[in-house]
Protein backbone atom coordinates (compact mmCIF):
# COMPACT_ATOMS: atom_id res chain seq x y z
CA UNK A 1 0.00 0.00 0.00
CA UNK A 2 2.49 2.47 1.24
CA UNK A 3 4.89 1.02 -1.91
CA UNK A 4 1.86 2.29 -3.92
CA UNK A 5 1.52 5.63 -3.14
CA UNK A 6 4.94 6.40 -3.11
CA UNK A 7 4.93 5.17 -6.51
CA UNK A 8 2.26 7.14 -7.90
CA UNK A 9 3.80 10.14 -6.04
CA UNK A 10 6.81 9.20 -8.23
CA UNK A 11 4.91 8.77 -11.50
CA UNK A 12 3.52 11.73 -11.32
CA UNK A 13 6.60 13.94 -10.56
CA UNK A 14 8.53 12.15 -13.20
CA UNK A 15 5.28 12.48 -15.97
CA UNK A 16 5.30 16.45 -14.94
CA UNK A 17 1.83 16.39 -13.85
CA UNK A 18 0.98 17.77 -10.06
CA UNK A 19 0.55 14.94 -7.87
CA UNK A 20 -2.74 13.90 -5.99
CA UNK A 21 -2.41 15.35 -2.36
CA UNK A 22 -5.96 13.01 -2.03
CA UNK A 23 -7.17 16.49 0.39
CA UNK A 24 -11.06 17.57 0.25
CA UNK A 25 -10.63 19.92 -2.62
CA UNK A 26 -11.45 20.40 -6.63
CA UNK A 27 -9.13 19.30 -8.72
CA UNK A 28 -6.43 22.05 -10.37
CA UNK A 29 -6.89 24.09 -7.38
CA UNK A 30 -3.17 26.72 -6.57
CA UNK A 31 -2.68 28.38 -3.68
CA UNK A 32 -3.07 32.38 -4.15
CA UNK A 33 0.18 34.01 -5.76
CA UNK A 34 1.63 35.83 -8.73
CA UNK A 35 -0.65 33.98 -11.63
CA UNK A 36 -4.02 35.06 -10.82
CA UNK A 37 -2.61 39.15 -9.75
CA UNK A 38 -0.97 39.03 -13.38
CA UNK A 39 -4.24 37.76 -14.66
CA UNK A 40 -6.25 40.48 -12.79
CA UNK A 41 -4.05 43.03 -14.18
CA UNK A 42 -4.65 42.29 -17.62
CA UNK A 43 -8.13 41.25 -18.39
CA UNK A 44 -9.74 43.20 -14.64
CA UNK A 45 -8.53 46.38 -15.17
CA UNK A 46 -10.44 48.87 -17.34
CA UNK A 47 -11.67 51.59 -17.51
CA UNK A 48 -15.50 51.79 -15.68
CA UNK A 49 -16.92 53.27 -19.27
CA UNK A 50 -16.56 49.69 -20.28
CA UNK A 51 -19.36 48.41 -18.21
CA UNK A 52 -21.86 49.52 -19.87
CA UNK A 53 -20.59 47.78 -23.34
CA UNK A 54 -19.88 44.70 -21.72
CA UNK A 55 -23.60 44.55 -20.42
CA UNK A 56 -24.81 45.74 -23.78
CA UNK A 57 -23.35 42.82 -25.72
CA UNK A 58 -24.21 39.91 -22.91
CA UNK A 59 -28.12 41.44 -23.04
CA UNK A 60 -27.71 40.77 -26.94
CA UNK A 61 -26.77 37.72 -26.74
CA UNK A 62 -29.58 36.69 -24.34
CA UNK A 63 -32.34 38.67 -26.98
CA UNK A 64 -30.48 37.13 -30.09
CA UNK A 65 -30.90 33.51 -28.79
CA UNK A 66 -34.40 34.08 -27.41
CA UNK A 67 -37.22 31.60 -29.02
CA UNK A 68 -40.47 32.69 -29.21
CA UNK A 69 -42.61 32.26 -26.23
CA UNK A 70 -39.21 31.40 -24.01
CA UNK A 71 -38.14 33.86 -20.89
CA UNK A 72 -34.52 33.90 -21.76
CA UNK A 73 -31.92 32.92 -24.54
CA UNK A 74 -28.90 30.99 -23.92
CA UNK A 75 -28.15 33.34 -21.22
CA UNK A 76 -30.64 34.85 -18.57
CA UNK A 77 -31.29 37.16 -16.02
CA UNK A 78 -29.08 35.51 -13.53
CA UNK A 79 -26.23 35.85 -15.83
CA UNK A 80 -26.78 39.47 -16.38
CA UNK A 81 -26.90 39.63 -12.29
CA UNK A 82 -23.96 38.19 -11.99
CA UNK A 83 -22.42 39.63 -14.47
CA UNK A 84 -23.20 43.02 -13.23
CA UNK A 85 -21.89 42.40 -9.99
CA UNK A 86 -18.63 41.16 -11.01
CA UNK A 87 -18.16 44.07 -13.39
CA UNK A 88 -18.92 46.58 -10.44
CA UNK A 89 -17.09 45.12 -7.51
CA UNK A 90 -13.73 44.28 -9.24
CA UNK A 91 -10.72 46.19 -7.50
CA UNK A 92 -10.68 48.97 -10.36
CA UNK A 93 -6.36 49.53 -9.48
CA UNK A 94 -5.54 45.80 -9.23
CA UNK A 95 -8.84 43.95 -11.00
CA UNK A 96 -8.86 41.89 -7.99
CA UNK A 97 -11.85 40.03 -7.95
CA UNK A 98 -12.22 36.55 -5.74
CA UNK A 99 -16.01 37.15 -3.99
CA UNK A 100 -17.44 33.85 -2.92
CA UNK A 101 -20.01 32.48 -4.17
CA UNK A 102 -22.26 32.60 -0.96
CA UNK A 103 -21.64 36.29 -0.50
CA UNK A 104 -22.62 36.54 -4.51
CA UNK A 105 -25.89 34.82 -4.27
CA UNK A 106 -26.77 36.85 -1.34
CA UNK A 107 -25.75 40.07 -3.04
CA UNK A 108 -27.48 39.23 -6.41
CA UNK A 109 -30.95 37.71 -4.52
CA UNK A 110 -30.54 34.26 -6.43
CA UNK A 111 -30.19 30.88 -4.67
CA UNK A 112 -26.51 29.16 -4.68
CA UNK A 113 -27.59 26.49 -7.62
CA UNK A 114 -28.57 29.28 -9.89
CA UNK A 115 -25.88 31.53 -9.64
CA UNK A 116 -23.21 28.77 -9.75
CA UNK A 117 -25.07 27.49 -13.45
CA UNK A 118 -24.95 31.18 -14.23
CA UNK A 119 -21.16 31.72 -13.48
CA UNK A 120 -20.36 28.17 -15.94
CA UNK A 121 -22.56 29.91 -18.37
CA UNK A 122 -20.84 32.96 -18.91
CA UNK A 123 -17.44 30.72 -18.48
CA UNK A 124 -18.99 28.42 -21.15
CA UNK A 125 -19.62 31.79 -23.48
CA UNK A 126 -16.32 33.26 -23.08
CA UNK A 127 -17.39 36.11 -20.74
CA UNK A 128 -15.64 34.95 -18.08
CA UNK A 129 -12.95 32.33 -16.62
CA UNK A 130 -11.58 31.23 -12.98
CA UNK A 131 -8.94 29.92 -11.11
CA UNK A 132 -9.90 27.51 -8.09
CA UNK A 133 -7.71 28.25 -4.89
CA UNK A 134 -6.40 26.47 -1.88
CA UNK A 135 -4.78 27.79 1.29
CA UNK A 136 -2.80 25.82 3.99
CA UNK A 137 -4.70 24.98 7.18
CA UNK A 138 -2.69 26.35 10.86
CA UNK A 139 -2.08 23.95 13.13
CA UNK A 140 -3.76 20.85 11.51
CA UNK A 141 -4.16 17.78 12.96
CA UNK A 142 -1.82 14.53 11.53
CA UNK A 143 -3.69 12.58 9.22
CA UNK A 144 -6.44 15.30 9.12
CA UNK A 145 -6.93 18.09 6.04
CA UNK A 146 -3.68 20.19 5.76
CA UNK A 147 -5.11 22.31 2.73
CA UNK A 148 -8.72 23.82 2.56
CA UNK A 149 -10.56 25.68 -0.81
CA UNK A 150 -11.12 29.02 -0.59
CA UNK A 151 -13.06 31.51 -3.00
CA UNK A 152 -12.11 31.37 -6.75
CA UNK A 153 -10.36 33.96 -8.42
CA UNK A 154 -12.74 35.11 -11.21
CA UNK A 155 -11.12 36.75 -14.97
CA UNK A 156 -13.59 38.74 -17.15
CA UNK A 157 -12.58 37.57 -20.48
CA UNK A 158 -14.03 38.57 -23.69
CA UNK A 159 -15.06 36.51 -26.99
CA UNK A 160 -12.93 37.70 -29.58
CA UNK A 161 -16.11 39.00 -31.81
CA UNK A 162 -17.48 41.21 -28.87
CA UNK A 163 -14.01 42.15 -27.88
CA UNK A 164 -13.53 44.10 -31.46
CA UNK A 165 -17.25 45.11 -30.88
CA UNK A 166 -15.91 46.68 -27.86
CA UNK A 167 -13.14 48.63 -29.25
CA UNK A 168 -15.25 50.13 -32.32
CA UNK A 169 -17.66 51.35 -29.87
CA UNK A 170 -15.06 52.58 -27.61
CA UNK A 171 -13.04 53.76 -30.70
CA UNK A 172 -10.21 52.36 -29.45
CA UNK A 173 -7.23 50.89 -32.07
CA UNK A 174 -7.06 46.83 -32.56
CA UNK A 175 -5.28 44.95 -30.46
CA UNK A 176 -1.53 45.58 -31.01
CA UNK A 177 -1.84 49.11 -32.17
CA UNK A 178 -1.99 51.20 -29.05
CA UNK A 179 1.79 50.22 -28.22
CA UNK A 180 2.47 51.34 -31.90
CA UNK A 181 0.47 54.56 -31.72
CA UNK A 182 2.09 55.38 -28.28
CA UNK A 183 5.27 55.30 -29.49
CA UNK A 184 4.86 56.94 -32.19
CA UNK A 185 3.56 60.52 -30.33
CA UNK A 186 6.27 60.25 -27.86
CA UNK A 187 8.78 60.51 -30.87
CA UNK A 188 6.73 62.50 -32.35
CA UNK A 189 6.62 64.71 -29.08
CA UNK A 190 10.60 64.31 -28.55
CA UNK A 191 11.38 65.13 -32.36
CA UNK A 192 9.62 68.89 -31.41
CA UNK A 193 11.53 69.27 -28.95
CA UNK A 194 14.53 72.28 -29.42
CA UNK A 195 17.88 70.42 -29.54
CA UNK A 196 19.15 71.96 -26.67
CA UNK A 197 15.44 70.79 -24.67
CA UNK A 198 16.33 67.45 -26.01
CA UNK A 199 20.01 67.48 -24.44
CA UNK A 200 18.79 68.70 -21.16
CA UNK A 201 16.80 65.88 -21.06
CA UNK A 202 19.63 63.06 -21.19
CA UNK A 203 20.50 61.81 -17.90
CA UNK A 204 23.77 60.33 -18.15
CA UNK A 205 26.71 63.17 -18.20
CA UNK A 206 28.88 61.38 -20.25
CA UNK A 207 26.47 61.08 -23.33
CA UNK A 208 25.36 64.60 -22.66
CA UNK A 209 28.80 65.61 -23.28
CA UNK A 210 29.03 63.64 -26.54
CA UNK A 211 25.84 63.99 -28.07
CA UNK A 212 26.70 68.39 -27.69
CA UNK A 213 30.01 68.44 -29.01
CA UNK A 214 28.37 65.84 -32.49
CA UNK A 215 25.65 68.83 -32.19
CA UNK A 216 28.19 71.42 -32.80
CA UNK A 217 30.37 69.48 -34.83
CA UNK A 218 27.12 69.60 -37.08
CA UNK A 219 26.67 73.44 -36.65
CA UNK A 220 30.23 74.01 -37.68
CA UNK A 221 29.90 72.03 -40.98
CA UNK A 222 26.61 73.69 -42.15
CA UNK A 223 27.49 77.48 -41.28
CA UNK A 224 31.25 77.31 -42.35
CA UNK A 225 33.10 80.55 -41.14
CA UNK A 226 33.33 82.36 -44.32
CA UNK A 227 29.83 82.70 -43.90
CA UNK A 228 29.05 80.89 -47.32
CA UNK A 229 28.52 77.23 -48.14
CA UNK A 230 31.41 76.41 -50.42
CA UNK A 231 30.65 75.42 -53.83
CA UNK A 232 31.19 71.51 -54.16
CA UNK A 233 33.62 71.13 -57.34
CA UNK A 234 33.28 68.37 -59.61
Amino acid sequence: MTARAIGGVLAGRVSGERARTFQKVWRDSRHPGDYESRRWARENTFPSSENNARMTQLEHLMLSTKLPGRRRGIVGDVELAVYRFLLRRRCRKTGRLDYAINYISQAVRRSRSAVVTALKNLKAHGFLDWQRRTEPVDDYQPGGQYVRQISNAYFLTLPGKVANIIRRILRRPPAGQAEAIQTRKIREAWDALPPEEQLAQVTDPYLRKTLERMSRLFSDRASPPGGMIEAVSE
